[in-house]
């Protein structure tokens, strides 16, 4: 098994090789980045990040880089990172490595999977009765309750549709077997009791108070707008999504203030996906200006850095974290 120190060197290597073979007529100089391959030729840049947990794009739009023109090379095409571009200022081109050669990337559209409206009225109800938040994710219709959900309505075989409760796929199955005979009813307003109990600013630190804090800073938002001024704030479904409810990831709404439509994209921890994510919806939503929703401590200069590449105005607000203090 390669370390991951061994594993860098390798990708800087690689990355060497390719430039050679695809410009032999230049000269590259090596660009420190700690997570990154960056050359540069004295006129564009060149990244290449595979094996991190943040695309390469988000990578080069964290750098300081002086050149107005980015080369991102990737393992294989990648539609959303085209899509995230066009809300730069910047120009980045991207590539692919196709039989140990760069490539240029395919021309393809970001395809979003469709959106499932359920309109089946009892699991509806359900959902109201225990004041759950709807939630539209691409192909999946699920419940929250302050961003963390707590349902999700699948449909079996059959074709008939079954509310699956719990915290998070993993929760839902389990719930499946050892409660099978349950009513649904008292199933949902058990879950949601637990999650309320600790899901507050008082609790005790609970792994149900540490997951997806972006969804939950959204929910805060909807539920008191007049706080940062804002009408007709509604939940955005985001490019790609969260496989696990520990994953966290950026989370997005549309509002209204002083007459601009107004995106809002709340990130917690120094997340650096989340201005490529705005960047994505800037170019796919008719919004006059990101608001970009944090809390103070995780205002950091990579974020700002990567802001000043965004094509249309964004301000970064930062709010209280809903969650309890002495979690960190």
């Amino acid at each position: 098994m390669i370390d991951n120190e061994r594993r860098q060197e390798l990708n800087q290597t690689k990355f060497d090789v390719l430039l050679r073979k695809a410009f032999p007529d230049s000269q590259f100089e090596k660009v420190h980045a700690k997570s990154a391959a960056v050359r540069s030729n004295g006129q564009e840049m060149y990244v290449y990040a595979p094996d991190q947990s943040i695309s390469p794009l988000a990578i080069a739009m964290a750098l300081p880089l002086p050149e107005t023109k980015i080369n991102v090379v990737l393992d294989e095409p990648d539609s959303l990172l085209i899509l995230q571009a066009e809300g730069l200022k910047k120009e980045y081109i991207f590539w692919i490595i196709e039989d140990e050669t760069m490539v240029y990337h395919p021309d393809e559209d970001y395809v979003a999977q469709p959106v499932k409206h359920i309109l089946d009225a009892p699991i509806i109800s359900i959902l109201e009765a225990n004041n759950c938040d709807i939630v539209h994710e691409h192909e999946i219709v699920k419940a929250e309750i302050k961003g963390l959900e707590v349902a999700r309505i699948t449909e079996d075989r059959d074709g008939e549709l079954k509310l699956q409760i719990g915290v998070g796929h993993y929760d839902q199955e389990a719930h499946k077997l050892v409660d099978l005979h349950e009513d649904p009813n008292e199933k949902l307003a058990r879950v949601v009791a637990d999650v309320l109990r600790y899901r507050n600013k008082e609790a005790k630190p609970h792994p149900l108070n540490r997951v997806a804090r972006p969804a939950w800073l959204v929910s805060e938002i909807i539920a008191f707008p007049e706080k940062l001024n804002l009408q007709d704030v509604h939940r955005l479904m985001t490019p790609g999504k969260a496989t696990t409810v520990k994953e966290t990831t950026p989370a997005a709404a549309l509002a209204k203030s002083d007459g601009k439509i107004v995106l809002l994209v709340a990130s917690v921890g120094i997340d650096l996906k989340a201005i490529p994510l705005a960047a994505a919806l800037s170019a796919t939503e008719d919004a006059d200006e990101i608001w970009m929703i944090l809390p103070e401590k995780d205002l950091h200069p990579a974020l700002k850095r990567q802001s000043s590449q965004l094509t249309i105005p964004i301000y970064f607000k930062t709010v209280q974290e809903p969650w309890p203090a002495t979690l960190g």
